[in-house]
């Protein structure tokens, strides 16, 4: 048995990707991994993430946790798989909502609105 530094023979199973469920740190520690993800990005581009960097970064990790979710099925581990979702629930959390019908169709009518005065700017010329 592999001995930690404090003298036991327990590992924490929490803190190297063991069950978080009940713990009461699941959802922080994986605030944290996303938080980890930006910097790391940031880091490897040497500038501050421009609003869509960071949205790609957090579409990767959601198709990560969803292939991931894939293969925990295939391998007949739903707890895993629950994890994963879990994790997709929070990462989800950062994303902004979804603009609405009623919200979309505004933005498109008045975009249409502008396009007409800006094709006759167009004719004029």
């Amino acid at each position: 048995m592999e001995r930690r530094r404090d003298g036991t023979g327990k590992t924490n199973r929490s803190r190297y990707g063991g069950s978080h469920e009940g713990s009461g740190h699941g959802a922080h520690l994986n605030a944290a991994l996303v938080k980890a993800a930006l910097k790391n990005k940031e880091i490897d581009k040497r500038a501050p993430l421009t609003d869509a960097e960071a949205l790609q970064v957090f579409s990767t990790m959601i198709n990560q946790r969803k292939d991931s979710i894939e293969q925990f099925q295939k391998g007949n581990r739903p707890e895993l798989a629950a994890r994963e979702a879990r994790e997709i629930v929070i990462i989800e959390s950062y994303l902004p909502k979804p603009a609405g019908e009623e919200e979309l169709k505004k933005l498109v009518e008045e975009t249409l609105a502008g396009a007409t005065l800006d094709l006759g700017t167009w004719v004029r010329r």
